[in-house]
């Protein structure tokens, strides 16, 4: 407390930035903000900072009452290009293409996109990894390619969740093939709710 209204939050940022651009060779950064914290907001949109989703019940209740939040409170996704020139193809799935479309274009993310009917999976196995996040009550899918066995992984990882007392389960898609908008067209038919996109995340 004794720091606070220093200018250390961004001066915080701005050394993370340096030593993602300058130490890691990073080429984006990816950050979350807690939607009752209009003040981090203010700061790293003024950075660069853009806006790419939106996630609910990502903070758990819990943690937030430590912090005194007066109830419930999202996360905002975020995007900072640190120079990067081009990203790879992006398969839009045509529920949430002109969103993505936008998100897209006002985070200035260059790159070839088009929107994609796609019907089928791989025929070959998903390449995935499963997170526990118990931390945040979370449990999450990274899926690199969603292949022929995709709803059986869905099935056998929301239930590992489920097992585990998760609150929420999360499955993030790559995009840079046809059959990732598949699978995302298939998640939404499920019941899943789009958060967004986190560009470059998973190329």
């Amino acid at each position: 407390p004794a720091h606070r209204k220093s200018g250390i939050f961004v001066r915080m940022i701005d050394r993370a930035i340096d030593f993602a651009r300058t130490r890691l060779g990073a080429q984006a950064i990816l950050g979350i903000s807690l939607t009752n914290h209009i003040i981090s907001q203010k700061i790293v949109a003024k950075i660069g900072f853009k806006d790419v989703g939106m996630e609910v019940d990502y903070v758990p209740q819990r943690m937030l009452a430590q912090e005194g939040a007066a109830g419930p409170a999202a996360t905002l996704l975020q995007y900072y290009d640190l120079g990067r020139t081009e990203h790879a193809l992006c398969h839009l799935p045509p529920s949430y293409a002109l969103w993505f479309a936008r998100l897209l274009s006002d985070g200035n993310i260059a790159g070839p996109r088009q929107i994609t009917m796609a019907t089928g999976l791989d025929p070959r196995l998903s390449l995935a990894e499963a997170k526990d996040m118990p931390r945040f009550d979370m449990a999450r899918l990274l899926v690199r390619r969603a292949g022929c066995d995709f709803w059986t992984l869905v099935g056998e990882a929301e239930a590992a969740a489920e097992a585990a007392g998760r609150r929420s389960f999360q499955v993030l898609i790559n995009l840079g093939s046809a059959e990732g908008a598949a699978a995302v067209e298939l998640l939404r038919g499920w019941g899943y709710a789009c958060s967004g996109l986190l560009p470059g995340y998973l190329e």
